[in-house]
């Protein structure tokens, strides 16, 4: 991906036919740099983990790949409306992802969309894999899709509901609980602003009336959603086995994974602390079999790369979302890009509390990652 990247900037050498964002783009750079920085920790903590190299050039491959669509997504479009081309793809990978998550449910599970199914069974339903990767990553996928088709001018509200409803199906047979959470909060925010811009309710309609159905008729269905919704919330309906997990603080838990896996912070040097100790702290997630995950990606920028990789990343977030909130306001709240990629990236953070390197995740980050490339060019797509 790397040698892509710069073979495509060498050959179209655009960067001097236009004026990219300054801001978005000195801080984009510093996060390159301090990805860079991850591969040079990495070979210097192998002294002691003793890894085989394949490895790890695998692992800092996982890493590079999604951050630097950023270059190639740059270089490449010709218009704005490429963007919207970007995202119509991304739209329709999510719904074959919905039909390869629909066709086991018939035909069991095709090893082709993953090792194997979630690790239990929840109120008979076995969640799957799909294309987009494990079974965790489905539910965290939809939102992007979810808020372009909601957001998108030239589909109906009964299009727009099939549509939205598939995914969501989809994210409810996958069994995982994020599925469960951003489906919510995707419904909170979309009734929030089909509110806020006064839009019919034909839309909100015509889905409930797609999940009744669904849910009177289809009994894998059925069993699928109340098993998820026990196994998330706690509550027991229809009398069955309540979930009796315990929750602690997300932080804490993080901490309690880390320290089962390293013994933190016993066994970490000020040194680590200072400087991180490489990709070896991602785990399995970047290829290191039997690795425990802290299952939290800001810990995971944190112990891969040390203050350098999380502060870089942060500060390319906060001003990414402030640039993506200033065009929404700046077009009288109509620019539909700008709250799409906002509302998505802060769903993208909020997720990272709970899923192990969300940020490097090529399907679950793309979003972001597009929306930093939209920003780069968006003064000569906008405002020439």
């Amino acid at each position: 991906m790397m040698m892509i990247s710069f073979f495509v900037i060498y050959k179209d050498k655009k960067i001097f036919k236009f004026e990219l964002d300054k801001n978005i783009f000195f801080f984009y750079i510093i996060f390159l740099i301090s990805l860079f920085y991850i591969g040079l920790i990495s070979i210097i903590s192998n002294q002691r983990f003793n890894l085989d190299y394949v490895l790890i050039l695998f692992a800092l491959g996982k890493i590079y790949i999604s951050p630097l669509i950023v270059i190639l997504v740059v270089f490449l479009t010709k218009h704005r409306y490429d963007y919207y081309s970007l995202l119509n793809i991304y739209t329709v990978i999510m719904l074959f992802a919905f039909l390869s998550i629909l066709l086991q449910n018939f035909l069991g599970h095709i090893p082709f969309f993953g090792e194997t199914y979630y690790h239990e069974a929840r109120y008979g339903v076995l969640g799957y894999s799909s294309i987009t990767g494990s079974v965790n990553s489905y539910g965290l996928c939809i939102s992007l899709a979810t808020l372009f088709i909601f957001f998108n001018k030239k589909i109906g509200d009964f299009i727009k509901s099939i549509l939205i409803f598939l995914i969501f199906f989809g994210a409810i047979l996958s069994m995982s609980k994020s599925s469960l959470i951003n489906i919510g909060l995707l419904f909170s925010i979309m009734l929030f602003y089909n509110y806020k811009l006064r839009n019919n309710w034909n839309f909100f309609i015509y889905l409930i009336i797609f999940f009744i159905l669904s849910f009177i008729f289809i009994k894998f269905f059925q069993d699928a959603f109340t098993g998820l919704f026990i196994h998330t919330t706690g509550i027991e309906i229809f009398d069955k086995k309540i979930n009796d997990e315990k929750y602690f603080n997300i932080f804490a838990a993080a901490l309690e994974r880390v320290n089962l896996r390293w013994g933190f912070p016993g066994n970490f040097s000020s040194y680590d602390f200072l400087f991180g100790i490489g990709v070896f702290a991602g785990g399995a997630s970047l290829g290191f079999e039997h690795q425990a995950s802290s299952h939290n990606a800001i810990y995971d920028l944190y112990f891969i790369g040390g203050p350098f990789l999380l502060v870089s990343f942060i500060s390319l977030a906060i001003i990414i979302q402030y640039r993506l909130y200033q065009i929404y306001k700046a077009s009288n709240y109509r620019h539909e890009l700008s709250i799409i990629f906002f509302i998505s990236n802060n769903i993208l953070l909020f997720n990272s509390l709970f899923f192990t390197n969300a940020f490097f995740h090529p399907v679950i980050s793309f979003g972001f990652y597009l929306s930093i490339g939209y920003l780069l060019t968006y003064k000569m797509y906008y405002e020439s």
